[in-house]
């Protein structure tokens, strides 16, 4: 199982990762055929549900598009908690810190929490479900 943990960090750092990068097809390459994603800030959802991995991947390039030219944004997943872990599937929680780099330099631009569902496929580790909970808005 200790496998199991290394390479679902590895999934959930990588979608950060390509964020960031804003290549959304790797990003949303990371999630199942029919996942399904909502953020919420204070407990009202804010944002979705997003349900399949093409509409993911469209969200992820009309939000990149948006902060293109203005500023970059890194993503820090962190504090990674196995709720529940088997051969073939896993649920984790994770602490998520979001920086933002513009003209006036880098600040913290929101927290929050992923509560993510993942299922082994053929390929590997694929988040099946996420639900972040942010602590505060952020400017999309």
């Amino acid at each position: 199982m200790l496998d199991h943990r290394s390479d679902i960090v590895n999934v959930l750092s990588m979608v950060a990762y390509y964020f960031d990068e804003r290549e959304p097809e790797k990003c949303a390459g990371l999630f199942t055929q029919d996942v399904s994603q909502t953020t919420s800030i204070s407990g009202t959802v804010t944002d979705g549900p997003f349900v399949g991995r093409e509409a993911l991947a469209e969200r992820y390039r009309t939000r990149m598009a948006a902060r293109a030219g203005r500023e970059e944004l890194r993503h820090v997943v962190s504090n990674f908690i196995f709720d529940q872990l088997t051969s073939d599937s896993a649920q984790v929680t994770s602490y998520l810190s979001m920086f933002v780099i513009d003209h006036e330099g880098t600040h913290i631009q929101t927290t929050g929490v992923y509560h993510d569902s993942l299922r082994r496929e053929t390929d590997g580790w694929r988040i099946c479900e996420r639900r972040t909970d942010l602590d505060s808005h952020y400017a999309k």
